[in-house]
């Protein structure tokens, strides 16, 4: 006779909470890459797993985005070597490498606005489905409200965590 453990899936998503949670705190902890506050790490973990939770679409995104983070490492690679040929210290030089910056991070920020519009543009206040005031529909829209609610509950049990110990 076959066990049945299908009951499992139902209890995936608090296995996979915990495991977010755990690793993300032990990794700003060790690192104290926050510093050495217990509560803003603890607050920061909790966040950062229930987004992992609650966002269906994550794998997506990280799918998305890893191919554009190695874009932009060449790009930030493209724009050092380009300041290396500016070269020199004088006011000059100085302001050709700042002018040459802002260019490059504005053409960057553009091509991103365009290449990612279809993507954003549901995020975005003023766009089709908002009626009457665009930000008033944005803030009260309910990935806003619930993105609120989530960090309400996770500044919540930080605070009694830490509290209780």
């Amino acid at each position: 006779m076959v066990a049945d453990v299908s009951a499992i899936t139902y209890f995936a998503p608090i296995a996979a909470f915990l495991i977010v949670f755990l690793v993300a705190f032990a990794i700003l902890h060790k690192s104290g890459l926050l510093g050495d506050s217990r509560w803003l790490n603890l607050f920061v973990s909790l966040v950062l797993a229930a987004l992992f939770i609650s966002v269906a679409s994550l794998r997506l995104y990280v799918q998305t985005i890893a191919p554009w983070f190695g874009a932009l490492l060449i790009s930030l690679f493209f724009i050092l070597v380009l300041m290396g040929f500016i070269g020199g210290a004088d006011k000059t030089h100085g302001f050709l490498r700042v002018f040459f910056l802002v260019v490059a991070i504005l053409i960057f920020l553009i091509s991103g606005v365009v290449v990612f519009s279809d993507t954003l543009a549901p995020w975005l206040p003023g766009t089709s489905e908002s009626f009457g005031n665009p930000v008033s529909s944005w803030l009260y829209s309910p990935q806003v409200i619930g993105a609120v609610i989530l960090i309400v509950i996770a500044g919540a049990v930080s605070w009694a965590l830490i509290k209780a110990k």
